[in-house]
């Protein structure tokens, strides 16, 4: 049943007001204050903030874009659950997609391509904010998805993406998941840099089932 509930968060301030609006509820859906089934009122959520309503409704935008929460026109918003069995088909096409795009992109993948992808495993190792780590993520695996240069590929992708954005926050959440993602990025870029395909799928596959095994097992 879908409730509306009380969580503590700091004042905003506001010279970033939109943005802290945003983590601030964005935070505590990941911390589990606001738990799955949790009903969001826009007016209800800015007093508890010391904002107005515009922020709020910003906020709510930019989290159900990440599969955070889900907007409904007439019923507001309300906190998303786990879905396994969404998240599985997600796994499953994601890993078939994505190995295909990386074996294609490795086809082409020249010097600035590697030195591109070891450059954003480094940012993401020496970032501590969440929607920074997230962002660099999803960046580095956007390297060989567009470097594959398969239009069809790309187009079914995108219709991953909201799963994925809400995978990879629940991971970059955790520093313990957080150190293993950087490290089995560099070991796909290991694999990619000595030009092994298979090795490469092979460390990929891994990244992504260890990714949809975390995200099972903290829900």
């Amino acid at each position: 049943m879908e409730n509306t509930v009380q969580f503590k968060v700091k004042s905003v301030k506001r010279q970033t007001l939109n943005q802290r609006v945003y983590q601030n509820i964005k935070q505590s859906i990941l911390d589990g204050e606001l738990p799955p089934g949790c009903k969001l009122s826009e007016v209800q959520m800015g007093k508890q903030l010391g904002v107005s309503a515009t922020p709020v409704r910003e906020a709510f935008r930019m989290l159900s874009m990440e599969g955070l929460i889900r907007v409904d026109p007439w019923k507001g918003a309300v906190v998303q659950g786990y879905n396994q069995q969404l998240a599985l088909e997600t796994l499953q096409c994601r890993e078939a997609l994505e190995s295909l795009a990386l074996k294609l992109f490795m086809e082409k993948a020249g010097k600035k391509d590697i030195q591109a992808l070891e450059y954003m495993i480094n940012q993401a190792e020496n970032t501590d904010d969440i929607n920074e780590f997230v962002s660099l993520s999803s960046a580095i695996h956007d390297i060989w998805l567009e470097g594959c240069q398969n239009s069809k590929l790309l187009t079914l992708m995108s219709l991953l993406n909201t799963e994925l954005l809400r995978e990879r926050n629940f991971s970059a959440n955790n520093q313990i998941r957080k150190n293993a993602i950087i490290a089995e990025h560099r070991e796909i870029l290991k694999a990619i840099r000595s030009g092994d395909i298979s090795a490469a799928v092979s460390a990929l596959s891994k990244h992504i089932q260890n990714g949809y095994q975390y995200s099972a097992d903290s829900q």
